[in-house]
Parts: C-alpha cells; sequence; structure tokens
C-alpha cells in the first residue's frame, strides 16, 4: 500500500511539473513561458532587430594611441569547465578591417585584456594586454584579418568578462576601420565597443555589436555572447521565377518545442506578395512538407521595399527534428529582398547556433539543400519546450 501511494503522489508531482515545466533527457527542467516567447534563432530580436549595417563613425584608428575596445562576456564553444589558453603557441583574433590606408608602415596592437573594474562608465579595458599580437602589416582591407598572438598568454574561463582590444601604436599615414556591426535602435549595454580616439577620453558607441571570434591554442573557438561575428552583410533578392525560389532557416529541435509563430526580417516592394512557410522534414536532401503557410501580401507591410522585421501567428504547433522556416515569393513581377550574413567558413556558425540551425534553399518546395557558411533572418516564435 505505500508503495503504491509513493507511486501515486510521483504520478501527481510530475504532472504538477508537466502543466508548468519540462525537462529534456539529461533531466533538466524548463519552465513554460506562457504569455512570453522567445525568437529562435535570435540575430538579436525583438530588442536590437537584425544588425543590418557597419559602423561609420568612431571605428577609425589614424592616429597614435588611438585605441577601440569590443567588450562582452565570452562564450566557449562546449562551455568547458576548464579554462582555455591564448598564447603564442597558436591562439588567433579573427577580425573584420573595414576601409584601410596603408601608410609608410604602421604598428597595430591586437589582443586580450581584462575589463577595469574602476574606470567608466563607458565600459572600457584595465590599459594592460596580458596576451597581443602585433600587426606591422597592412591590413587587408573588407576582409577577415588574423591577428596570431605572438606576446604573452591569457586564461579565459567560459562566460567571462574580457576586453579585445586594438591600439594603433605607431601611424606614419596609416588608417584602418575597424568594422564592427551597428546594431538596432537601441542602446545595449554588453556587449558592446568603446572608443578612445583623437586624444580623448574613452567613449561609448550605441548598440556597436563585436565582429570578433577568437581561437584558441587548441583549436577551442570562443566569441562574445550577442556578438555578430560573420565575414560580409548582403542583401539577396529573389522571385518566384528564381532558382531557387525559397531560402530559409532549418533547425533540428532536439529537445521538442511548441511554435506559435514565424518571423521574417525582409523588404517587399509593391505588387510583390510573399509567403512564410513552416516546413517539416527540413533535413538536408529532404522533400520537405509544407505545415502551415501565411500569405504576406504586398498591404501587409508598412512601407514598400523597406527592409522591416515581420513577426506572424499561426496556430501553435509542435516542432521536434528538423523544421524550416521559408520566405517563398509568389509573383515574378518584383524581388523580395532578405538580408544575408556569410562566414568565412562553417567554424564562424558555432558563434550562431552551430550545425542545428542553418540555412537553406529549396526549388518549388523541392529538395532542400543546407549551407554552411550563410544565414538570413528567418525562423520561429516558440512559447515553451517540452520533453
Amino acid at each position: 500500500m505505500r508503495k503504491l501511494l509513493l507511486a501515486l503522489l510521483s504520478l501527481a508531482l510530475t504532472s504538477s511539473v508537466g502543466a508548468e515545466s519540462c525537462c529534456d533527457s539529461k533531466g533538466q527542467y524548463f519552465r513554460y513561458s506562457g504569455g512570453n516567447t522567445f525568437y529562435y534563432p535570435g540575430f538579436g530580436i525583438p530588442v536590437n532587430g537584425p544588425t543590418t549595417s557597419y559602423c561609420t563613425t568612431n571605428c577609425t584608428l589614424d592616429a597614435v594611441d588611438e585605441m577601440i575596445a569590443a567588450v562582452g562576456y565570452l562564450q566557449i564553444e562546449g562551455h568547458p569547465s576548464s579554462a582555455k589558453t591564448c598564447s603564442a603557441s597558436g591562439c588567433k583574433i579573427y577580425w573584420k578591417a573595414g576601409a584601410v590606408t596603408a601608410g609608410t608602415s604602421r604598428t597595430l596592437v591586437v589582443g586580450l585584456q581584462d575589463v577595469s573594474t574602476t574606470a567608466g562608465p563607458p565600459v572600457q579595458p584595465d590599459g594592460t594586454f596580458d596576451a597581443s599580437a602585433s600587426v606591422t602589416s597592412s591590413p587587408t582591407a573588407n576582409a577577415q584579418n588574423t591577428a596570431t598572438i605572438g606576446t604573452g598568454s591569457k586564461s579565459v574561463s567560459d562566460g567571462q568578462l574580457l576586453a579585445v582590444v586594438f591600439h594603433l601604436s605607431a601611424v606614419n599615414g596609416a588608417s584602418i576601420v575597424v568594422q564592427h556591426m551597428v546594431g538596432g535602435n537601441t542602446i545595449q549595454h554588453l556587449p558592446n565597443v568603446s572608443y578612445k580616439l583623437g586624444g580623448g577620453a574613452w567613449a561609448g558607441a550605441a548598440a556597436h555589436l563585436p565582429n570578433i571570434i577568437i581561437e584558441f591554442d587548441d583549436g577551442t573557438w570562443g566569441w562574445f555572447i550577442g556578438g555578430t561575428p560573420h565575414l560580409t552583410l548582403l542583401n539577396t533578392t529573389y522571385k518566384s521565377d528564381s532558382t531557387p525560389d525559397e531560402k530559409m532557416m532549418a533547425c533540428n529541435f532536439k529537445t521538442p518545442v511548441s511554435a506559435i509563430g514565424m518571423y521574417a526580417f525582409y523588404a517587399s516592394p509593391a505588387n510583390a506578395d510573399t509567403d512564410i512557410i513552416l516546413y517539416s522534414n527540413a533535413c538536408d536532401g529532404c522533400v520537405p512538407v509544407a505545415n502551415k503557410t501565411v500569405t504576406l501580401t504586398d498591404n501587409m507591410v508598412q512601407a514598400a521595399g523597406i527592409t522591416r522585421m515581420g513577426s506572424y501567428g499561426m496556430t501553435r504547433t509542435f516542432l521536434s527534428g528538423w523544421w524550416a522556416v521559408s520566405l517563398k515569393p509568389s509573383q515574378a513581377a518584383a524581388n523580395v529582398t532578405l538580408t544575408q550574413y556569410t562566414m568565412p567558413s562553417a567554424s564562424y556558425l558555432k558563434a550562431w547556433g552551430g550545425t542545428d540551425c542553418v540555412s537553406a534553399t529549396s526549388t518549388d518546395g523541392g529538395v532542400i539543400t543546407h549551407s554552411g557558411t550563410v544565414l538570413f533572418p528567418l525562423g520561429f516564435i516558440i512559447d515553451s519546450l517540452h520533453n
């Protein structure tokens, strides 16, 4: 009898837990979000909106001792319990340069510093390089550049507050744009970029997101939580008679979720109706199955031809395994415009959710092809996790 009562009590507790939270296969519990939702994959949505431009002010180093610092909390691939080392034994900092004037010679010091606990605001580095690279060759304009650590050593833990600092210590006619991203229309604390230009004091940028990724000595990667490491940002255009005529984000839900909507960050001109489609069976090389379709007529936008965020509701749907959100023009009269992030390599996808959430294309609902180096700001509006 006692065993029966304990079993019933256990069942009651399990049922109670199921009403408000759930667990994955590891026994980790997630509380239902109820009326709150989250956007997946994130792209800074909806706080900032997807980043759509590069900085044009306060990001140029062209005088001695000018500095730019990207500051935030670093996430390390795999969430290791022990610290990773950045030293001359193989550590590299990858960053993107914008316009570059070579000059006769220059020295750009790129490296890791702690964040000051006594100075600020704005948030700023402590002024001491723990590990650094002296870049004397001219950076390549509008491209990914590599700073290979040659001096010092820095131990970095998963989730550690850190600054990546760019210090122009010798100029001789050089001018270098450190091309971080400009976020949406809000100011955020971290991650962010601070700068010290023209002999002035440290100043803070508004919603500038670091475009930086670190490779530690052992080949493990790290990036700023909320950062945007990538190579190029551009707009891709297509219409119903294009090949492919569907661009999508495909995600593998290893923990089942329920979705109540889809989102897209796109521009639609006049006379260009578009469908946003929820697909199941969205694995690479698979023929997808249309589950939900929302038709977006050309009058369902605030302004024709302007890239903006749209959130679209649907009947609550449970997702497990590979699902995709696709943006498919339904007319050949005019192009739909979709923002595209291109990565230097598939390794950069680790900072965006890894290989469980990738871009994909299809033509006329046919076989899906996954991509390892491109991302589109499309995705799911999720309201709860399940087991």
